[in-house]
C-alpha cells in the first residue's frame, strides 16, 4: 500500500554524508543531518519533502532510493487481476523497443494500453475551455506532482492559481472509466516517483492503482532475465493523439497552447533550482499587482519528464537531450502532416470539436488540498543566532558569512537556522571542523605546557619535603625542639601546597564533568567577604602589603554558596599577594552595581598582566610566566577554576590590568536568581570540611617568606 513517509528513503549504510542531497534539495529542511558513530548521515524529513527526487538523481553512492508499485503490479497481474495500462509519452525514449515492451505486457495478460499523450490532448482542450469559461487571466499548469506538492505545502495562496484541470495521466484514466467504460484497475507506466502522490490523492478518485516507474520496471526485467526483444510489438488501444506527447519535454504545454492562442504569454520554467524560486517571485508579483503570464508551463525536472525522477536516464547530457528532442521533433512533424488513423488530424481543431461534442469539461476538473500546509522552520532570534554561531566557532561577521556550501546550504545563516531546528549538526560545518582541529591543537599544546608545569609543581614540594626529612634523619641526635618545629612547618606548608594542587585538579575535572554543584544558602555576603579578606592579614603583612576592605552596605542577604565565595576570593587575594609589590596595596570592595547585582572588586597595584594575556588567563593551564625559573609558583589552573566557580553560581568575572600599574578582578553575582535553589542536602564537598584557617593556608601554600 502507498505510504508517503516511505516513498523516498535512505540506505544508511551507503550514505557517506557528502551533503549533495542537501545542496540540490529545493526545500530547506527537507533533509535531516545526523551522526552515527561520529559519521555524518542525511535522512529525508518526510513532513517537508515534496518528492522532487533530485536527491536520488545526484547521489553517487545510491544511498537514496524510492518505492513504487512494480512488484505489486506484476504479482496482481500473475494472480489474474484484470489490469489495463496507461503509458507516459516518455516511454518511447526510455525503452528503445517500447512497442515490444507493450507486447510483453499484453502477453502477460494486460487488457488495454492507452497512450497518456491522448490524455494530454484532453488536458490542453480542458485548459483552453476552462480559461474561457472561468475567465482565468493566469494559471499554473498542474501535471507535475512535486510542483503541486510544493504549492500545497509552502505556497498555499497559489492553490487557486493551479490549473483547475487534471493532469494528462488522470484525464486518460477518467476517459477510460467514464467514456470507454473500462472497469479494469489501471497501472501507469511512469517517469515520475511523485506520481504516486497524485495517484493516491483523494481528488483523483482512485482510478489509478499502480505507479510503475520506468526505472523499477527496467530493474524487474533485468532481475528476472526478461528479454522484451523476443516479444511481438503492440500498438496503443486509444483513438490516437495530436501533439499531447510533447508534454514530456520542457515547453511541451507551451507548444500545444501556442497552436490555439496566438501571441499567448506562456512562461516556461524547468528544474528545481529555477522552478520553486520562480513560484515565490510569481506569488510576489500577484501580491504587488504586477504583470503575470497567462500560463506558467512549469516542470520540476530540468529536462522534463523524459528525464524524470523515475526514468532510466539518471544522467542527462547534451547528446541524449538532443537525441530526444530530435525524436520528438520528427514525431511532431509527422503529426502535423498525418491524414490517416482513426481520427483525421488534418486540422487540429477537428479533435477539439470531437472533445466538445463528446466530453464534459466538469468531468476533468480538479480541486486541490488546502489542509496539508507545512509550517516553515523556526527563525531564531538575533540572540539565538549569536549563541549558535559562537558554538560553531564563528565569532566574527566575516566568519558568519563564509557561505562555502560545504554544509549543503551555501549560507552560514541557513545552516545556523537548521541547527536551531534540529535539522543539522555542528560537525557538518567545515569551518567549524577546521577551527576545532586548530583548537584541539592549541589544547594539546596547552596540556603539554600544563603537564610540564604540573610536574614542576609536584616535584618542588616533594623535593623540599624529602630534603627536610633527610636533614632530620641525618642530624636527628643534634636537633632541638625549635629545629624540629621549623622543619615540620616547612613539611606542612609543602603538604598543603600538594593538597591545593590535587584539589584543583580534582575540582576542575568535577566541574567539567558537571558533578560539582553549589550548595546555596541565604547568607550575608558582606560578612563572608570581610572575614575572608581579614583572614589573610598575616600573609599580606609578611609581604609588607597594605590590605584594605571596604563596603557600601553593612548587610546584603541573598542566596550564594559561602564556601565557594571564600574559595574564589582567597584565590584572587593569593594572586594579589603573590604578584604584589613591597609596600603596595590590595583593596577589596563590595558594592551594588544596581538593584539586581552585587560586585566584588579585588584591586592591587602589583606587576600587572600583559594585555595579550588578559583574555587567556581564565583558560585552563594558562600562566602569564611559564618559565621554570619564574619567581612565583603556581599550576596555571587557579583562575580557570575561579571562573567556573563564579559561573556555576550565575556570576561573571572580568579582569582589567596595566603592566607595572596593577590589576583589578571584578566578580559580579545576581542578587536574586530563580535557578539558585536552596540546598536541602548539605552533603559536604571535601573542600568544605576544612576549617577556615586551614583553607587559607592551603590557598596561600605557594607563597613563601
Amino acid at each position: 500500500m502507498y505510504n508517503f513517509v516511505e516513498q523516498i528513503y535512505l540506505n544508511e549504510e551507503k550514505c557517506v554524508g557528502c551533503n549533495k542531497c542537501l545542496t540540490n534539495c529545493p526545500v530547506t529542511g527537507a533533509n535531516i543531518a545526523y551522526l552515527v558513530d561520529g559519521n555524518n548521515k542525511i535522512k529525508i524529513n518526510t513532513e517537508k519533502c515534496i518528492h522532487c527526487g533530485k536527491c536520488i538523481k545526484v547521489c553517487d553512492h545510491n544511498a537514496r532510493d524510492f518505492k513504487d508499485d512494480t512488484e505489486r503490479f506484476f504479482r496482481d497481474l500473475s494472480n489474474g487481476k484484470k489490469i489495463s495500462i496507461i503509458a507516459a509519452p516518455s516511454l518511447i525514449v526510455n525503452f528503445h523497443e517500447s512497442k515490444k515492451l507493450l507486447g510483453y505486457l499484453k502477453n502477460l495478460g494486460v487488457n488495454l494500453i492507452y497512450d497518456v499523450s491522448f490524455g494530454a490532448d484532453i488536458t490542453v482542450w480542458a485548459y483552453l475551455r476552462a480559461m474561457k469559461k472561468d475567465k482565468l487571466n493566469t494559471m499554473i499548469a498542474g501535471p507535475c506532482p512535486p510542483i503541486v506538492n510544493y504549492i500545497q505545502k509552502y505556497q498555499p495562496e497559489l492553490i487557486d492559481k493551479l490549473a483547475p484541470v487534471h493532469s494528462p495521466m488522470v484525464c486518460t484514466a477518467i476517459y477510460m472509466k467514464k467514456y470507454a467504460n473500462i472497469h479494469d484497475d489501471i497501472a501507469f507506466l511512469s517517469p515520475c516517483v511523485a506520481k504516486a502522490d497524485e495517484i493516491n490523492d483523494n481528488n483523483t478518485y482512485g482510478y489509478i492503482k499502480y505507479n510503475v516507474t520506468f526505472k523499477k520496471l527496467t530493474e524487474y526485467l533485468e532481475a528476472n532475465h526478461i528479454d522484451i526483444s523476443q516479444y511481438k510489438g503492440a500498438e496503443f488501444d486509444d483513438l490516437g493523439c495530436s501533439l499531447g506527447f510533447l508534454f514530456s519535454r520542457p515547453g511541451g504545454l507551451k507548444e500545444n497552447i501556442e497552436l490555439h492562442i496566438k501571441d499567448a504569454w506562456i512562461r516556461q520554467i524547468n528544474g528545481p533550482h529555477n522552478a520553486y524560486k520562480y513560484l515565490e517571485d510569481y506569488n510576489n508579483n500577484l501580491k504587488n499587482d504586477k504583470q503575470i503570464p497567462l500560463v506558467v508551463d512549469i516542470l520540476n525536472c530540468s529536462y522534463g519528464c523524459n528525464f524524470g525522477t523515475g526514468t532510466c536516464n539518471k544522467y542527462a547530457n547534451s547528446t541524449t537531450i538532443d537525441e530526444v528532442d530530435y525524436k520528438f521533433d520528427k514525431l511532431k512533424n509527422l503529426k502535423k502532416t498525418d491524414k490517416g488513423g482513426k481520427l483525421i488530424r488534418k486540422k487540429f481543431k477537428w479533435l477539439y470539436n470531437c472533445f466538445d461534442k463528446n466530453l464534459k469539461l466538469q468531468d476533468f476538473k480538479r480541486v486541490y488540498n488546502k489542509n496539508i500546509i507545512v509550517d516553515d522552520i523556526i527563525e531564531p532570534s538575533d540572540k539565538q543566532y549569536d549563541e549558535i554561531f559562537i558554538k560553531m566557532n564563528k565569532r566574527t561577521e566575516e566568519s558568519r558569512n563564509i557561505n562555502c556550501s560545504a554544509c549543503g546550504y551555501g549560507s552560514c545563516k541557513i545552516m545556523a537556522k537548521c541547527i536551531h531546528n534540529g535539522l543539522n549538526v555542528w560537525s557538518n560545518c567545515i569551518d567549524y571542523n577546521k577551527k576545532e582541529v586548530i583548537n584541539e591543537h592549541h589544547l594539546l599544546e596547552e596540556r603539554n605546557e600544563f603537564f610540564t608545569n604540573i610536574s614542576h609543581e609536584l616535584r618542588t614540594p616533594l623535593n623540599v619535603i624529602y630534603s627536610v626529612l633527610q636533614m632530620e634523619m641525618k642530624y636527628y641526635d643534634n636537633l632541638t625542639i625549635e629545629d624540629i618545629t621549623k622543619y615540620n612547618k616547612i613539611i606542612k606548608q609543602n603538604c598543603l601546597r600538594l593538597i591545593r594542587l590535587v584539589n584543583n585538579i580534582i575540582d576542575l575535572s568535577r566541574i567539567e564533568a558537571g558533578f560539582f554543584k553549589p550548595l546555596f544558602i541565604v547568607g550575608n555576603i558582606v560578612s563572608v567577604i570581610e572575614n575572608t579578606t581579614l583572614s589573610i592579614t598575616t600573609y599580606a603583612e609578611n609581604k609588607k602589603i597594605n590590605l584594605v576592605f571596604d563596603t557600601e552596605m553593612e548587610e546584603l542577604y541573598f542566596k550564594f554558596d559561602a564556601n565557594l565565595i571564600e574559595r574564589i576570593l582567597l584565590n584572587l587575594l593569593s594572586n594579589s599577594v603573590k604578584y604584589g609589590k613591597e609596600n603596595g596595596n590590595i583593596k577589596v570592595y563590595i558594592y551594588k552595581t544596581d538593584s539586581h547585582n552585587v560586585a566584588i572588586s579585588v584591586k592591587d597595584d602589583g606587576i600587572g598582566i600583559p594585555e595579550e594575556m588578559q583574555k587567556k588567563i581564565f583558560e585552563r593551564f594558562k600562566k602569564v610566566d611559564t618559565s621554570l625559573s619564574r619567581k612565583n609558583e603556581g599550576s596555571g589552573i587557579g583562575l580557570s577554576i575561579v571562573k567556573s566557580l563564579v559561573e556555576i553560581q550565575g556570576g561573571t568575572i572580568t579582569c582589567k590590568s596595566k603592566l607595572n600599574e596593577g590589576t583589578e578582578f571584578l566578580v559580579t553575582f545576581p542578587i536574586a536568581s530563580e535557578g539558585n535553589k536552596l540546598s536541602l542536602d548539605m552533603e559536604k564537598h571535601m573542600l568544605y570540611e576544612k576549617n577556615s584557617t586551614e583553607t587559607v593556608d592551603i590557598e596561600f601554600s605557594d607563597i613563601y617568606w
